[in-house]
């Protein structure tokens, strides 16, 4: 990730700036603890939680399949909602490849 925005000419502190700190994620706000907990319980325990399960009425390869199109299914979703662009050709061509 620090090569692509450095590559884009983002910038990049090492410091724990919130916006552009390499060591930003360790600046406690009292904010971001709600959100942050949130996503560990939804995304992760409850995300990994449905593939364990899915593995007893689906087979392996299904499931495989499923976690491979999570960020082509994610795009789509971005797009249709407004809040997000179709990948470029590069993009693409990894769609493809996986």
């Amino acid at each position: 990730i620090l090569l692509f925005m450095l590559a884009n000419g983002k910038d990049i502190s090492l410091d724990r700036h919130v916006n552009h700190g390499v060591w930003g994620w360790m600046n406690l706000q009292p904010d971001r603890l709600p959100l942050e907990l949130a996503t560990v319980f939804v995304c992760n325990v409850l995300g990994t939680m449905g593939y364990v399960r899915a593995f007893k009425y689906f087979s392996s390869l299904i499931i495989a399949v499923a976690a491979l199109m999570e960020p082509v299914v994610a795009a789509f979703t971005a797009v249709a909602m407004g809040v997000g662009v179709l990948p470029g050709l590069e993009g693409w061509i990894g769609n493809v490849l996986v």
